[in-house]
């Protein structure tokens, strides 16, 4: 997904190395090329090449682009001087859960506008969570409300079935607009298969048990606990 601006773009790279500058021990020095930008790093006296990539949203179903995109850097640059090695880290406004998880399974380093960092760098392991961007929690806690969690109730109850968008929006009683933004986002998270083209396209639900999980996560965060207090009889 593109960023809307150049200078949008900038703001979090700026962001990222401000970040990275606020750390002990650590010098950066900012470098734009043909790639979004690169970044020579200094932690703890070693020294490693940060290759950035920016994003404006990525869910799970982006990450594959993304290793594509940071390979074909890696084997377009010229060989590294000779000791220091070379980071891939990917910025962003938001990052999904998911797809967070599937980079750092790849060593990949990440970071988004809501201060979560993750760099792998070469004997220096950072890793910082914060909560998700206000823009990431707004479009989760959207799916699972109003008639759009309808469709998401169809889709756990009948998992093991395929649907296709005019019968899931008539077994969900929702319209077939709002069955089919479900389903993109659903599809974003890579938690739908599909098989077929045009009218004729049906998907089904591969991971029923990872959209369970992300309903009950998502009531938890927005209901406060409710504290019963018990006492004996007089």
């Amino acid at each position: 997904m593109m960023l809307e601006s150049n200078t949008t773009k900038r703001q979090l790279i700026e962001q990222f190395l401000d970040t990275l500058r606020a750390l002990p021990a650590v010098q950066a020095e900012l470098d734009y090329r043909e790639h979004d930008a690169q970044i020579d790093l200094l932690i703890a006296g070693k020294s490693c090449t940060v290759l950035i990539e920016v994003k404006k949203a990525v869910y799970p179903r982006d990450v594959r682009e993304v290793l594509w995109r940071f390979r074909e850097i890696s084997h377009n640059r010229p060989k590294a001087q000779s000791g220091i090695e070379t980071v891939s880290v990917l910025v962003a406004e938001s990052i999904s859960p998911g797809a967070k998880e599937l980079l750092r399974d790849e060593h990949v380093g990440y970071y988004d506008s809501g201060g979560s960092l993750f760099l792998p760098a070469p004997g220096v392991y950072l890793y910082i969570d914060k909560p998700p961007p206000k823009t990431l929690s707004k479009s989760v806690r959207s799916l699972f409300s109003g008639r759009r969690a309808q469709v998401l109730h169809t889709l756990l109850m009948r998992h093991q079935e395929w649907f296709g968008g005019k019968e899931l929006a008539e077994q969900a009683l929702v319209s077939p607009a709002t069955a089919s933004q479900v389903m993109t986002e659903l599809e974003r998270f890579d938690w739908l298969v599909s098989r077929g083209q045009g009218p004729s396209k049906e998907r089904h639900l591969k991971e029923p048990a990872a959209l369970l999980d992300a309903w009950v996560k998502q009531i938890a965060s927005i209901r406060p606990p409710c504290y019963v207090a018990i006492t004996s009889p007089p």
